[in-house]
This record gives structure tokens, C-alpha cells and sequence, in this order.
């Protein structure tokens, strides 16, 4: 197992070497319960008609000094609390039946990443694992993918050194405080709130822990304090 942590390590160090470090980027998904027991205890007669969607895969991509979000979320019909709601102000959103990452929603956001780094003339390599449903073709002109090898992610990914853990319990922690107020206020939780606790949970992990999670993988080196203004 170590030697095939080591030969990664090895691997994505050789290719970093072609790209400037701020356009380095690991890119990781995770799931998020629109409203975990607690929570649902909470809002048992509160919740609105579109709410049948209780789980949301977040997708994450950060560099080691700045970041970037997408999500992927359920939708179930049409959503009436998105009426209002400029929902590319906080996120990129997409939906699909099982509310999770696929290749589709992947090959779209990096559509769009490929054609902002070409405005921008810059070149990205994205790290991610090799799960099946990220097994799509690297045709992007600015944009290129780099899969970590099997059973490594762990311990090669930035983002499960502990930003993602960061990120879920600032979600947590927004999440309740929120529910709170609105239960206060007006009664209502819907998805729109929960999109709005993913951007306020992200921009809450500060660029020094973030830093810190690519130094222990072995991708960067030790980090200087540093925090987002």
C-alpha cells in the first residue's frame, strides 16, 4: 500500500511540474443530508412540498490558496422556491433522479472551466480519483485530468485530508444556526437555504487550513500562515 502511495505521490509531482501552482486544483465530491435527524425532528411540520429532496452531492475544487465550488443537486419537478432565487449567485447547480455526481454534470462544469481558462489563457490540471463515473475522455484544450491511483484518495487527495470534514461541519453548524432563525421568522426551509449554507460553509474554511491539507498529502510545501480577507 505504501508503495503505491509513494508511486502516486511520484506521478502527480512529475506532473504538477508542467503547471503553475495556482492552477493545480484537486476536485472531490461528497454527500450532504438536506436535513439530518435532528433537523428533521425540528422541521417535522415546517417543511415545504419541495423538500422531497433530503440528500445533495456537493462537489468541491480548490488549489492549495484558493477555491472554487459546484453542486449537484436533486430536483423533484419544479421547484417553486426557486422562483426568486438567482441560485448562480452561490453555486453552479444541476440536478438528476439520484442526486449525485455524474459524468454528465462533470463533463458540463468542466465545459465551462475549459472555456474560462482559455479567456483566461491559463492551463489546469485537475487531480481526482478514479471512480467509473469520472471515466470520461480528456478533450479539453485548457483543462487536463489526472486520476490518483486506486485506494489512495486518502491520502493523496487535498480534499480528504481535511477540507471536506472542515467544510461538512461548518455546513453543520450554519445549518442549525439557520434553521433556527428561519423557524423564528418565517416557518419555512427549503433547498434554496440549503444552497446558500454551502457557499456561506465553503467560504468559511479559511485559505490556511486549506493549505494545510496539500502540505500533509506531500503536493505543496509547508504553507505560510495565511487566512482569506
Amino acid at each position: 500500500m505504501q508503495q503505491l502511495i509513494t508511486a502516486g505521490l511520484q506521478r502527480v509531482k512529475e506532473k504538477k511540474k508542467t503547471f503553475k501552482p495556482r492552477n493545480i486544483f484537486n476536485i472531490d465530491e461528497t454527500s450532504l443530508l438536506f436535513a439530518n435527524y435532528l433537523i428533521n425532528r425540528l422541521l417535522q411540520n415546517f417543511y415545504q412540498r419541495c423538500q422531497k429532496a433530503r440528500r445533495n452531492t456537493v462537489a468541491l475544487a480548490c488549489n492549495a490558496g484558493n477555491a472554487d465550488v459546484c453542486e449537484n443537486l436533486r430536483k423533484v419537478s419544479k421547484l417553486r422556491c426557486f422562483k426568486n432565487f438567482k441560485d448562480k449567485l452561490y453555486i453552479d447547480y444541476d440536478y438528476n433522479s439520484k442526486a449525485s455526481m455524474n459524468s454528465n454534470t462533470l463533463r458540463s462544469w468542466m465545459i465551462a472551466i475549459d472555456k474560462k481558462m482559455r479567456l483566461q489563457r491559463r492551463k489546469l490540471l485537475l487531480i481526482m480519483d478514479n471512480a467509473l463515473r469520472h471515466d470520461i475522455p480528456d478533450k479539453h484544450t485548457n483543462v487536463e485530468i489526472h486520476f490518483l491511483p486506486p485506494t489512495t484518495m486518502c491520502h493523496l487527495q487535498p480534499l480528504d485530508a481535511g477540507i471536506i470534514h472542515n467544510f461538512k461541519s461548518n455546513y453543520k453548524r450554519h445549518q442549525l444556526d439557520q434553521v433556527i432563525t428561519q423557524l423564528d421568522e418565517s416557518g419555512t426551509y427549503n433547498i434554496t437555504d440549503a444552497i446558500r449554507y454551502v457557499k456561506e460553509s465553503w467560504d468559511s474554511v479559511t485559505l490556511s487550513a486549506i493549505s494545510n491539507c496539500w502540505h500533509y498529502t506531500g503536493l505543496t510545501h509547508k504553507p505560510e500562515s495565511t487566512d482569506r480577507s
